[in-house]
């Protein structure tokens, strides 16, 4: 009997697949859609040489989004629509709902991800190495701090570290930018990948949402923010650094690979921090709008 991917024919019909999450950039983020305030020629373009989607649509938070693009069906199916998962809550995407690597993997690829998880964390079976994925660096919750990678639950009850390779905590990032190490571990999966295997990599970054407590708590290299000195307001000029930071270091450095690998960009949310809102759209993140 052969196997799934030996009916596929040639290699080329197995093409490496990198999907990038950009966490709660908005639609005026980005040059390609015509924001004057934060420059984005990497991802610019990415969109010109491939496929840019003007009516695409995601759920307005992370847990429901997430769901979503890892098993194709809309959260009211997988009873992940209402919130997202926060702290020690009991609850994940279900163990009966068959994810986008595990598809994959049958057709023989090899699947990694790099980043952030919030699928589920309160027993291992919904975490990522029982869902697919051969490896994970990262986090599980929904956010946490840029440079501890501590993360606080609800009411500042629950704190502790947040940030694992597979299921080991690491200890020895502390002080270190996440986007730089997503984009480093990245950069190594792909350069040590063998070439003749297919390779899904799932790169859901930090970057750009805020960081820990309620409110905007964002955070940037302080070299980044400096460079958009421009923007009066302050958390828009904050914002502006981590999105600055994400496209410059994430995208620039593998844009050499990329061109070998079927890439998908997927920017979920809407939450711009822009004092003028989030044209050409309306509303942001934990709203149904457009």
């Amino acid at each position: 009997m052969p196997k799934p991917w030996q009916r596929l024919g040639s290699p080329r019909s197995r093409p490496h697949i990198i999907v990038i999450v950009a966490d709660d950039l908005g639609y005026n983020d980005v040059s390609f859609h015509g924001s004057d305030q934060i420059p984005t020629p990497n991802i610019d373009f990415l969109g010109y040489n491939g496929v840019i989607l003007n009516n695409y649509y995601v759920s307005p938070i992370c847990t429901p989004t997430r769901s979503a693009l890892m098993t194709g069906r809309h959260p009211i199916h997988t009873g992940m629509e209402h919130n997202v998962i926060v702290g020690s809550m009991p609850y994940g995407l279900p163990l009966n709902e068959t994810v986008l690597p595990q598809y994959l993997n049958q057709l023989g690829y090899q699947s990694h991800i790099v980043g952030k998880w919030h699928l589920g964390m309160f027993k291992w079976e919904y975490t990522p190495l029982y869902r697919g994925f051969k490896s994970h660096m990262g986090y599980y919750q929904g956010c946490e701090d840029y440079y501890t990678h501590t993360y606080e639950g609800k009411d500042y009850i629950q704190w502790g570290l947040d940030f694992r390779r597979d299921k080991q905590l690491l200890w020895n990032c502390t002080g270190l930018y996440s986007t730089t190490l997503f984009r480093d571990e990245a950069v190594r999966i792909i350069n040590q990948h063998n070439e003749s295997e297919p390779l899904f990599l799932y790169l859901p970054f930090q970057a750009v949402h805020s960081g820990n407590g309620n409110g905007v708590h964002l955070q940037a290299p302080k070299s980044y923010i400096d460079k958009f000195s421009y923007i009066q307001n302050k958390d828009r000029r904050t914002y502006a650094g981590p999105s600055k930071h994400f496209i410059a270091t994430q995208v620039a450095s593998m844009l050499k690979r990329l061109s070998e690998y079927a890439t998908t960009m997927v920017p979920p949310g809407n939450k711009a921090f822009d004092p003028k809102g989030n044209p050409a759209l309306h509303g942001g993140a934990w709203v149904p709008w457009q």
